[in-house]
């Protein structure tokens, strides 16, 4: 995923300097899209996380098996009411059903598509639980979404071990799930914008 998406971009752009940007998994893609680029010699002045940690934080989530569990996240991530009866494990049916109940682009997905929305879900977890992140060189920009019921105070720090220079932290109140929504996005942006103009 690392080696398609940093051939893609150099492909667009054969040389830096680079700046990157993820949210959640995409955030440890682009984190080791700036690795690879820095290792081949490129810059890399901006590398910014949205709510994308490493380490332990990931046992939180649902393992990669337990699919009543993941269709809850998705749920969750999707912005969809999640039942409150954990007794009661959704289906593949109830979370279409769910999922359908707004009229959105996810709402308009065919039951293969949702499906598939539930695999890839499934296999990015066991890619999560997989990184192993080495070192970055500079400071990185972070976005926490402070309102997500996982959040920990300061979990941002989790990068620290790995990013040679300083972390830049910025609270967004948001759940996980809301953070590329417009109204969290518009608090993100300005943040970009300044430090673009460094």
């Amino acid at each position: 995923m690392v080696a398609e998406h940093t051939a893609r971009i150099r492909e667009i752009q054969p040389r830096g300097p680079y700046h990157l940007l993820g949210y959640s998994m995409g955030g440890l893609v682009a984190y080791d899209v700036a690795v690879g680029l820095q290792a081949a010699g490129e810059q890399v002045p901006l590398l910014a996380l949205l709510d994308s940690f490493p380490g332990a934080w990931l046992r939180q989530g649902p393992a990669p098996s337990d699919r009543p569990a993941l269709l809850r996240s998705l749920l969750s991530i999707l912005g969809r009411e999640v039942p409150e009866d954990e007794t009661d494990p959704l289906t593949d049916s109830s979370f279409a059903e769910l999922v359908r109940r707004v009229p959105d682009m996810p709402g308009s997905l065919a039951d293969a598509e949702l499906a598939a929305l539930v695999d890839v879900t499934a296999n990015n977890r066991r890619l999560l639980g997989e990184f192993a992140p080495t070192s970055y060189r500079g400071d990185l920009l972070f976005f926490t979404a402070e309102a997500d019921p996982d959040a920990v105070p300061g979990r941002y720090g989790s990068w620290q071990p790995y990013v040679e220079g300083r972390i830049h932290n910025h609270d967004i109140p948001c759940t996980h799930g809301e953070m590329t929504r417009p109204t969290s996005l518009s608090r993100v942006g300005p943040v970009l914008d300044s430090h673009l103009r460094k």
